[in-house]
């Protein structure tokens, strides 16, 4: 399964630090396979995860201390996103130590910006949500 023949690979930007948010847009706009949306705050992205469907969210998590795990529970339980993959960008230094999300197939933690070498793997993760996406739409027949 390949991105070329599936369109755009759609991704949402939910950063609150300003300076991240705008790297890692920078970084995805600079992809050719890549279709980026920005919106500030889990609130308004849980409206846009309502009406699309995405590939990838990348977040910061918003700061609060439980706020990504009520994200990524939200993303899981919504039909149309269940298989997006979710990238969670942690400070420099920061330790991250969550079993319950670490079990998520489609969750990862990165520490610090994106470089150009991170290209291929997003693209492995994307291709491997989608085909999560196939298999669950042929088991219940509907995508959501």
């Amino acid at each position: 399964m390949s991105l070329q023949g599936q369109g755009l690979a759609k991704i949402l930007v939910v950063i609150s630090n300003v300076d991240l948010r705008m790297a890692t847009t920078q970084f995805f706009s600079k992809r050719n396979w890549a279709e980026t949306q920005n919106v500030l705050g889990f609130d308004l992205a849980r409206t846009v995860l309502k009406d699309e469907r995405f590939d990838m969210i990348v977040t910061d998590g918003g700061g609060g201390s439980d706020t990504i795990q009520g994200f990524v529970k939200s993303v899981r339980s919504s039909r149309r996103n269940a298989s997006t993959f979710v990238l969670y960008m942690l400070n420099k230094g920061t330790i991250f130590n969550d079993e319950q999300l670490q079990q998520d197939k489609l969750f990862r933690t990165w520490e610090g910006l994106l470089t150009d070498k991170q290209d291929e793997e997003f693209h492995r993760e994307i291709e491997t949500s989608r085909a999560r996406a196939v298999l669950a739409a042929q088991g219940d027949g509907d995508l959501g």
